[in-house]
């Protein structure tokens, strides 16, 4: 069953900076210089494969009775002799009878796997611009443009691990497997606030 696992909180720290640099009575315009920072990541770990193979090596015993049709066998063991063919016998038995015998052995395999995934991202982004506030007693109405510049660094990674258990024994590594990828992306866009 897959379990995920927060690693962080997701809490985003703002810092901005206003120059208000024409104040007046009901308004003020200045500039704005925002900075901020954006951290989520996750973990998963689970167990989804599970498989069983049993394998028995028995004995078989197979006896083939064969028409030597009138011809007189000679007395076991036989060689043959130099001095030529003999007679011929067909190679098709006329009677095959099977029957089983003791196990030889016995082998028990149990196969599982364990997977972990897990990803983080940082995102950070920078924006300057212009900014109108508008005083109405004790609420202030704000708004500011400007471009925006964001930065994001990301993290995926992948593990995948088969095991395999012969007889009831603990389990080794039978194969594994592991991907990981990083990436910095960089975008500058308009920004509304």
């Amino acid at each position: 069953m897959p379990n995920w696992s927060p690693d962080g909180d997701g809490n985003a720290p703002v810092i901005q900076l206003d120059w208000i640099f024409h104040p007046l009575a009901a308004a003020t315009m200045g500039l704005t210089l925002e900075w901020s920072f954006l951290n989520l990541g996750d973990h998963r770990a689970s167990q989804g494969y599970s498989a069983y193979q049993e394998s028995i090596l028995r004995q078989v015993n197979v006896l083939d009775r064969y028409d030597l049709d009138g011809i007189i066998a000679p007395q076991a063991p036989y060689a043959g002799s130099a001095a030529g063919p003999g007679p011929l016998l067909s190679a098709t038995p006329v009677e095959r009878s099977t029957s089983a015998g003791q196990i030889l052995d016995t082998d028990h395999a149990h196969f599982y796997n364990s997977m972990t995934s897990s990803f983080d991202v940082d995102l950070h982004t920078v924006s300057l611009g212009p900014s109108v506030a508008a005083h109405l007693g004790r609420l202030e109405l704000s708004v500011s443009a400007g471009p925006a510049l964001n930065v994001v660094n990301w993290k995926a990674e992948q593990s995948e691990t088969l095991w395999l258990s012969r007889n009831g024994a603990a389990g080794a590594v039978f194969q594994s497997w592991h991907y990981q990828k990083n990436s910095l992306l960089r975008a500058a866009m308009p920004r509304w606030a």
